[in-house]
């Protein structure tokens, strides 16, 4: 035993980067055992989104293992870039198509003209682009001696082509600039390793690729009048962007360094309900558990990318901040030691390819990588990463690793470069205890199957059943808004049993039964419905206690309870103020206490609500009359007119069809 634990502390000492990304499994952990919220911080806040939780990343470092563990060969190393690469030409046509008004997978093409491919945003489509096209020039590069130089130049153009008109036309400048940083990189690091003239068929190919961009910048797009000038206009922008135009990811950055420094936490000692968070003085060490920033960050009354009032952030737009907020130090320090030992893999290998006679895949690939490495961290500093350019992190941290075991296991210090095939790894002494063993295939065969199994039964239950029970759950919205509310219910209940994990089903068939309740006629079947609705919403508020879209649905439900058991009036209080709590840098909490100390007739509670979401900047967002409106009618029955008229004057500019009804309710009170 102690002989197997020294051989693999030998291994791992060997393994840089694996050890590496045991640090990061270690951090992450270390952050979740001390996780204020569990429940989040192992599926995430909502199963089945992008998320940070550790669920997603022990997904990422299983595909991790895999490749560093079975990639030996160059024939599986070129199987795996044809995958990674071939499937993002195909994108890139996607994109193309999808440019021009042809959509595949959706009812309606898009109008702007932006390329989003079918990540669901422009941004994250572009990111991902930023990595594949060095790897797509890195690994055609390999093939450079089957062609003449010519030949060679315009295929490599055509494969890369279609990826750098989706990067482009996503017109994301973030990912973009840091493309272009990327591919000036790729170009330099091919002259230092091969020299100038190697150099040239790569930038060949960069130059035909944006030769067909910028053609295809004239070609109309349907429902564009002025399509060619879009392109030059989104570029002209970058330099506002760089200055002025990143106001609101500043935003988040202060007070992301806040959630780091100052350690905010709800009030646990005023609303019990609310989970108490465990030693907060070493919070900078292992942060606040993973897929816990969102929820951090609403508490601290952060703002949005824009003004005051807007959407709350989920992510800080930049890796370093991020990772400090919810892993703290240990994995800010953890995921650096797996960018460093990347790097210096890669380092190791340029040193090679650039002693070696001829160029190789290894050395290319190297090449293309390092880009990839450097591009990323620059866009990463403004970014946000998602689960496709993640996995795709991953699996080229996954190739770092077996390079590095394959030079590792070689007689040579490296990879042989002139070679087709890398080295074989040497064998492993038999000793007495394995000698003339034949491998025990029968075994071998059980586990695999066990092992698919078990990965089947895990697929189906959570990836597949969150999947299910959010398409069940927009089923039940479309039913909802043809009038069939009896199918709706059936849908979102349907959607629920499927995976209770899942939120949204639960929201939205809490939300069904209100609307039904305030048009029922019968109080005691509205009561019915309420109170389903309470019961339903709480198992939100059990998966996730902070979430104040949950409390402020049961500020809404208790409300309604109240008007018909006056009873419960202290518990809509309650339920709202426990919302305005976990949401105080925005109005909307604060809006709905107001109407509920109204409601219950404390007149002054309200009026201090109102005050307080106007001051959050209410008066931006069309939705917000009703805190004008609220504030205009109790000034007015106080009869403060000066104050009721000054609200009534902010209400009146809104432009909402029941406005001028509201209005002329206020201006009819007694004076």
């Amino acid at each position: 035993m102690r002989a197997l634990f020294v051989d693999l502390i030998a291994r791992l000492r060997a393994q840089p980067v694996v050890l590496a990304a045991l640090a990061v499994l270690a951090a992450s952990l270390i952050s979740f055992l001390f996780s204020p919220i569990k429940s989040i911080s192992w599926p995430g806040f909502e199963p089945g989104f992008d998320s940070y939780s550790l669920l997603s990343l022990l997904s990422y470092l299983v595909l991790f293992g895999v490749i560093a563990a079975h990639l030996r060969t160059e024939a599986q190393l070129r199987r795996l870039l044809w995958v990674l690469t071939g499937a993002a030409v195909l994108l890139g046509a996607y994109g193309v198509a999808q440019r021009f008004g042809i959509e595949l997978f959706k009812d309606e093409a898009l109008s702007s003209g932006r390329v989003t491919l079918t990540f669901g945003n422009p941004i994250f489509a572009s990111a991902y682009m930023l990595m594949t096209i060095p790897l797509t020039l890195a690994l055609w590069q390999s093939y450079r001696t089957h062609y003449t130089t010519a030949v060679h130049t315009a295929l490599g153009g055509a494969l890369v082509s279609f990826q750098v008109f989706a990067a482009v036309f996503s017109l994301s400048r973030g990912p973009n600039i840091a493309l272009a940083f990327g591919l000036i990189i790729f170009i330099a690091l091919v002259a230092g390793v091969y020299g100038r003239k190697p150099a040239v068929g790569p930038a060949g190919s960069i130059g035909l690729a944006l030769a067909f961009v910028l053609a295809m910048n004239f070609v109309p797009v349907p429902g564009l009048a002025d399509s060619s000038s879009q392109l030059g206009d989104r570029a002209s922008t970058i330099g506002s962007e760089l200055g002025g135009g990143l106001a609101g990811r500043y935003i988040i950055w202060e007070k992301s360094w806040e959630l780091f420094t100052a350690i905010p936490w709800v009030d646990n000692d005023r609303y019990s309900e609310l989970p108490s968070l465990p030693l907060p003085r070493l919070r900078r060490i292992f942060g606040y558990g993973p897929d816990l920033f969102g929820d951090v960050y609403q508490i601290a009354g952060g703002a949005g990318e824009g003004n005051g009032g807007g959407a709350l952030a989920r992510h800080a737009h930049n890796f370093p901040l991020h990772t400090l907020v919810e892993l703290g130090l240990l994995g800010l320090l953890a995921y650096l030691a797996l960018i460093a030992a990347v790097a210096y893999v890669l380092f190791g290998f340029l040193r090679s390819a650039r002693h070696a006679a001829t160029p190789s895949l290894v050395g290319y690939l190297t090449i293309g990588m390092s880009t990839v490495l450097a591009a990323r961290l620059l866009e990463q500093m403004a970014g946000k990463a998602q689960i496709s350019d993640l996995a795709l992190s991953w699996t080229l941290a996954g190739v770092v690793a077996a390079l590095a075991a394959m030079q590792a296991q070689s007689t040579a210090s490296t990879v042989n470069p002139g070679n087709r095939r890398a080295t074989p790894p040497t064998p492993k002494r038999r000793t007495r205890t394995n000698l003339g063993r034949q491998p025990d295939l029968k075994g071998t065969t059980i586990l695999s199957a066990l092992v698919v199994g078990a990965a089947i039964i895990a697929w189906w239950q959570v990836p597949l059943a969150e999947a299910q029970s959010l398409v069940l759950s927009a089923h039940g919205v479309n039913a909802g808004l043809e009038g069939n509310s009896i199918l709706a219910g059936e849908l979102f209940n349907e959607a629920i049993d499927v995976s209770p994990g899942v939120t949204v089903s639960r929201l939205l068939l809490v939300q069904g039964l209100v609307n039904a309740a305030d048009t029922d006629p019968d109080p005691v079947s509205a009561k019915a419905a309420l109170d389903a609705a309470y019961d339903i919403n709480n198992g939100t508020r059990d998966r996730h206690p902070t979430s104040y879209r949950a409390w402020q649905f049961a500020g809404r439900i208790s409300a309604a309870q109240a008007q018909l058991d006056p009873n419960l009036w202290s518990v809509a209080i309650h339920d709202s103020q426990v919302a305005a709590h976990l949401n105080p840098g925005q109005w909307v909490s604060l809006e709905q206490l107001s109407w509920v100390r109204a409601l219950s007739g404390d007149s002054e509670g309200a009026l201090e609500a109102a005050r307080a979401a106007k001051g959050l900047g209410a008066e931006t967002n069309a939705d917000a009359y009703r805190t004008y409106y609220l504030e205009a009618l109790l000034e007015g029955q106080r009869g403060n007119f000066a104050a009721s008229d000054a609200a009534l004057a902010v209400l009146e500019t809104f432009d909402r069809p029941n406005v001028p009804i509201l209005v002329d309710e206020i201006r009819a009170l007694p004076r």
